[in-house]
């Protein structure tokens, strides 16, 4: 029986569960689709034999800010990165082009080409994105849950140290992207270039995407990579690493694991052939228990209605351990 499951064998749950396992954990990561990786995969193009693409994410950013790769060793595990630079490059419909580089110095030379009004206009935003990012890269390599003290520290220090730029950041987090480089900017190719990098997760015209501009500041100070061999390369050497310390995962798990990702220690049903395992899930500490509400301490329901005993002594993490590796290790 496995002490831990981990819904969902994206690169999250992947790298949560090899630090469930190099803790000393028997852990199982089931997966929906018929192949481990998520979005951060690699897969041949069809109608071209030997060439392949990363159909989603191909970029490397966050990562490079965290310690997983050191701590789980994947350069041992085959995993290398080319670093790139400039990371993007926009390219106008008259065949003008912009290239966005780490440097934001270099940027605002390529932006002074097109207007000098919108290169002062983007050093001042990467001024004030800078200084919350000196607030919000701490909380990102702690746990989101139980935070250590010297990030917590590092935050206030932060905003107590540069107060007026986080009035800004509230505009970002409740309007668009789309909004915030109108705003801002007057050339259309400047707009363009920098619509192009918040285009993740989001739409830029929908409302909160503003804060996707907080990647101008984690590519000034991470820079940007590409893994050797695509993403895939990343999943595989996450999976060495999970093999290698007892782990295991089971693709096309489809049914009835959504209980387990919501929280609760139940029992899973399979779709596959194989025996059903008697495994429960363990839901965070901090999260609310999707049966009876407790919150803040680890739960057991054995069958549908029974009351939570608390698990305080368990030394376990949760299926949902994925969120706090998630913040340290987003690609």
């Amino acid at each position: 029986m496995p002490d831990v499951i981990v819904v969902g064998a994206g690169h999250n749950g992947l790298v949560a569960a090899c630090y469930l396992a190099r803790a000393g954990r028997d852990v199982l990561v089931v997966e929906a689709a018929d192949a481990i990786g998520g979005c951060t995969t690699t897969a041949p193009i069809p109608g071209a034999p030997g060439y392949y693409a990363n159909p989603c994410a191909f970029d490397v950013i966050a990562l490079r800010l965290s310690t997983i790769g050191r701590d789980l060793e994947l350069a041992r595990h085959g995993y290398t990165e080319v670093a790139v630079d400039p990371c993007y490059v926009a390219l106008g419909p008259s065949g003008e082009s912009l290239a966005y580089w780490r440097d934001p110095r270099r940027t605002a030379a390529e932006i002074r080409r097109f207007s000098a009004r919108d290169e002062r206009a983007f050093l001042d935003l990467m001024r004030e994105l800078d200084h919350v990012a000196d607030a919000m890269l701490p909380m990102m390599l702690t746990n989101p849950t139980r935070p250590d003290r010297s990030a917590l520290a590092a935050v206030l220090k932060a905003a107590g140290r540069h107060p007026k730029s986080f009035g800004p950041l509230i505009g970002l987090l409740i309007g668009s992207a789309a909004q915030a480089l109108r705003e801002r900017f007057e050339h259309p190719v400047v707009r363009g270039t920098f619509a192009m990098l918040a285009n993740f997760g989001s739409p830029v015209s929908t409302d909160g995407s503003g804060v996707n501009l907080m990647v101008l500041p984690l590519i000034s100070r991470a820079g940007m990579s590409r893994p050797v061999g695509g993403l895939g390369a990343l999943v595989d050497a996450l999976a060495a690493d999970l093999r290698e310390h007892g782990g295991r995962w089971r693709t096309s798990a489809t049914r009835s694991v959504m209980r387990a990702a919501a929280g609760c220690r139940t029992r899973c049903r399979w779709s596959t052939s194989s025996p059903r395992p008697r495994t429960r899930a363990v839901h965070p500490r901090a999260a609310t228990c999707c049966r009876c509400g407790a919150v803040g301490h680890r739960t057991t329901h054995r069958r549908a209605g029974t009351a939570c005993a608390s698990r305080s002594p368990m030394l376990s993490w949760s299926v949902s351990a994925s969120t706090t590796a998630a913040s340290r290790s987003t690609p």
